[in-house]
């Protein structure tokens, strides 16, 4: 009997190894399906930062373009004031230009007027001179009459 005893103890030995054994497979499995569940987690947040980088990335194409057509804005209005500021200047430039051209004439004017009242005084005097001496040659034809 005790060979079956000693059978039955290692039976039971053999048994409480197996449920051990067993309920060691069962907290493996748990851990597995605890890891599979973190995993499909991760796997879901990675899916959902893939559609959030997908829409970065979509954004930052859009800042892109935006901010390309701001810049081609701010260019157009810089060539825009500087053609301003370029056609303000030649303005300036033709009022000199106009300023000095009648401050030219006005000193043209000027000398001809001057130059007219002389030839006048100057003619006035002829005709003086000459009226003096027709009346000086009348008067001695006169006489001689």
């Amino acid at each position: 009997m005790q060979g079956e005893a000693e059978v039955y103890e290692d039976a039971i030995e053999v048994s409480q190894m197996e449920a051990k054994l067993v309920e060691k497979e069962a907290m493996v499995l748990k851990k597995e399906a605890e890891l599979t569940q973190k995993a499909a987690g991760v796997a879901q947040k990675d899916g959902q930062l893939m559609r959030t980088q997908a829409k970065l990335t979509e954004d930052q194409a859009e800042l892109r373009r935006r901010s390309e057509l701001v810049d081609t804005g701010m260019i157009l209005t810089a060539e825009q004031l500087q053609s301003l500021r370029t056609a303000q200047k030649e303005v300036k430039d033709l009022e000199i230009a106009r300023d000095t051209t009648l401050a030219v004439h006005d000193t043209k004017i000027a000398d001809l007027e001057s130059r007219l009242r002389l030839y006048r005084e100057e003619r006035e005097e002829t005709v003086k001179q000459y009226e003096a001496a027709r009346e000086s040659l009348v008067a001695g034809v006169i006489m001689e009459q």
